[in-house]
């Protein structure tokens, strides 16, 4: 079941739940010390919801203030360009953890050991377990059981008859002799390796012998380059001298 409250304090707003700790602005308030919100703006139990005008009249929090204590330091830098305008400052915040003891709502409270179904099934098993107990104590013991009667011997077994082995009938196909098998294999061997030389030696045919009468070599004559005409080139002309 859903239990929560939303309170206001130091101008913020929390969510509270019974048995759980919350952190709020710091309160001048010593460690240990138990204090009440009545700025209770939202209360919700299961089902049922009550929205405060702006609070909710007749509810309030009960807590108790475990410690008091600061975040680590952010550092807040603020700059305008071209204005000359730089800030740097250091922020810390300060606090107080406290544990929400009970929420009070028109004289009725609720804690964390109503509304938690864990809690509740833990301590129905444990009434169940405490009852049994008692029930084994006052339940009168049962009877022994009975001992077991000596088991009787058992007749020896009579020996198994073995029966006589058949005689397995010879073979009516008689394998052939080895040395038969070994001239079949030579003589393959034989023939396949005098088909291979005759192949071999067949394919190489003679070379053919041209004469030197048929066949000559030319050899290259060089070519006479010569000049047949030459042509002047123009060239600009000198530029005329001043006179003396």
């Amino acid at each position: 079941m859903q239990l929560y409250a939303i309170i206001n304090t130091g101008g913020h707003e929390y969510r509270v739940i019974p048995g759980k700790k919350v952190k709020v602005d710091r309160l001048a308030v010593d460690p240990g010390e138990s204090m009440e919100f009545t700025e209770v703006i939202k209360l919700v139990n299961g089902g049922q919801v009550v929205e405060g005008a702006p609070t909710v009249k007749g509810a309030c929090v009960r807590a108790k203030v475990v410690k008091h204590g600061q975040e680590k330091g952010v550092i807040v830098f603020k700059m305008k360009r071209r204005r000359l305008y730089q800030k740097k400052h250091d922020s810390q915040w300060q606090f107080t953890t406290l544990k929400i003891d009970e929420i009070v709502f028109e004289d009725s409270t609720f804690n964390k050991r109503d509304t938690d179904p864990r809690k509740i099934k833990k301590a129905a098993a444990a009434a169940a377990a405490v009852q049994a107990k008692k029930a084994r104590a006052v339940a009168p013991p049962k009877p022994a059981a009975k001992a077991p009667s000596p088991e009787k011997p058992k007749p020896d077994a009579p020996a198994p008859v073995v029966a006589a082995q058949a005689t397995k009938p010879a073979p009516l196909i008689q394998p052939k002799p080895a040395k038969q098998n070994s001239r079949k294999w030579i003589g393959a061997a034989a023939l396949l390796l005098l088909v291979t030389l005759a192949f071999v030696f067949w394919d190489q045919s003679p070379v053919p012998v041209t004469s030197a009468k048929t066949e000559s070599i030319v050899e290259p004559r060089p070519v006479d380059v010569r000049l047949l005409s030459t042509r002047q080139i123009d060239r600009p002309a000198d530029p005329a001298q001043p006179p003396d």
